[in-house]
């Protein structure tokens, strides 16, 4: 693909070093955004190669339309070339090696590579100077990898709607390969890369940070950034309205009847719902109407009747995709070695009595268990299928915080593999495909290990 312009004018120069003349160009206007910002040579229609040592701007202008840049520079070529013989005659330059047009490929998948680097903060508040491998693939899984020095890497999966997915493969394609595709002037080389991979077999690797913009706001970075915000959430649809009278001051006012949706990954606490502008929408009182249960998974899925705080209209959203963001309190312990749990519970007088007593216990992977001032030990393989139990209870897709957790009296440090320490307050369950969740609090799983304890001694 190839951009023309014109040399309109010379204009002699007096260098300030040794006092000769030279001459430098001034072109017409042409489109700075398809130069992707890096012009190395110019050709003649003959195929004749001229090199321009540097040049400067003298005039920008956008085409208030397309946001296309236009410029015309003032241009010196090398070794002091007379390019007279060129003036007004077309030229051309051909766009930079690393600009491929992506108008009809088909993307699949997309890997991002981040090192020194803390994408990962937009997941779980921490940040990372390691290496971040991000996949993203056209059925909705996307994965995090994470790789430090000397460590095995740690894996995490998340699951999005297809929709987004789209949206972010199309966002990408025009990011890196349209026409208004440039090289920004941050590129940050030095630590980042995306792949693409198409159906056609195709792959494009980008060293750097792109832009499609004048004003340099849609980086490469920030279109991958708005994907993993919606990391870790639960796509659900107003499928319907009803209309119900107020018992209070006979008012008719609107909730709204969902699709079917994971309260097993809702963990039991729907506050906001977040439409794909980001935009907040309160719920004030939610009811749910209708059950049913994955026999494979176990997974609870229900449909839930919601009004909305001030009564907010929510028409506009019918049969649109609406979200909620899993709870901060969660964490993913699927791809997690646990190497030692650390337990405070206390027991207190009932209606806010003062402390009857609290326990400190710590359980380590080498079969060290430590409750207050004793110290006990118990077989390896012991402690490998308590810990095993624990990172299910407090870190998989069915695990919630029960109403009455306990946040007061039961409290966990867990400390894994991967060099993370991750808090807890309260006792946790796994959701048995009911509304309220298994018996087998967090609290239980701790004092049936203590049993064994006590009865080993």
């Amino acid at each position: 693909m190839k951009t023309y312009l014109t040399l309109e004018k010379s204009i002699s120069h007096k260098s300030n070093y040794d006092g000769c003349l030279y001459k430098s160009y001034v072109t017409s206007f042409f489109s700075y955004t398809k130069s992707h910002h890096t012009i190395n040579d110019f050709y003649d229609e003959e195929g004749n190669v001229y090199i321009p040592e540097v040049y400067s701007f003298s005039e920008k202008k956008i085409d208030p339309d397309t946001n296309e840049i236009f410029v015309r520079v003032d241009v010196e070529f090398e070794d002091g070339f007379d390019m007279d013989f060129l003036l007004h005659k077309p030229l051309y330059f051909n766009e930079p090696e690393w600009f491929q047009d992506l108008t009809n490929e088909k993307i699949n998948k997309i890997v991002c590579s981040y090192s020194d680097w803390d994408i990962l903060d937009l997941l779980d508040n921490k940040t990372s100077n390691t290496t971040i491998n991000i996949s993203i693939f056209d059925d909705g899984m996307i994965q995090i990898e994470d790789i430090k020095e000397n460590q095995d890497p740690v894996i995490s999966t998340y699951q999005v709607n297809k929709n987004y997915i789209q949206q972010f493969f199309e966002a990408m394609k025009q990011n890196l390969g349209s026409e208004t595709t440039y090289e920004s002037r941050y590129v940050g080389g030095w630590s980042r890369s995306f792949t693409l991979y198409c159906d056609n077999r195709n792959v494009f690797k980008y060293e750097a940070d792109y832009c499609a913009d004048s004003k340099e706001e849609s980086l490469t970075t920030n279109i991958v950034e708005e994907l993993l915000k919606k990391c870790q959430i639960t796509i659900l649809f107003l499928e319907e309205v009803k209309y119900n009278t107020s018992y209070l001051d006979g008012s008719t006012y609107k909730t709204y009847i969902t699709n079917f949706f994971s309260y097993t990954k809702a963990r039991h606490k729907i506050q906001y719902l977040y439409d794909e502008n980001d935009n907040v929408h309160s719920i004030e009182l939610y009811e749910i109407i209708d059950r049913k249960v994955d026999p494979d998974t176990n997974e609870l899925f229900v449909r839930a009747d919601f009004e909305f705080e001030d009564d907010e209209d929510m028409d506009t959203f019918l049969h649109k995709p609406l979200y909620f963001k899993e709870p901060a309190w969660f964490q993913d312990l699927t791809n997690e070695e646990i190497v030692q749990l650390d337990c405070i519970f206390e027991q207190y007088e009932p209606v806010l009595g003062p402390l009857i007593e609290r326990n400190n216990i710590s359980i380590c992977i080498n079969g060290t268990v430590q409750v207050n001032d004793k110290i006990y030990n118990l077989s390896k393989p012991k402690i490998y299928d308590f810990f095993d139990e624990i990172r299910i209870n407090l870190g998989s897709e069915k695990t919630y915080k029960p109403l009455l957790s306990g946040e007061c009296s039961s409290r966990y440090t867990l400390h894994l593999k991967s060099g993370k320490v991750i808090k807890y307050s309260g006792d946790y369950a796994l959701c048995d495909g009911t509304p309220y969740g298994c018996k087998r609090y967090t609290k239980f799983i701790v004092d049936d290990l203590l049993k064994q304890v006590y009865e080993s001694d």
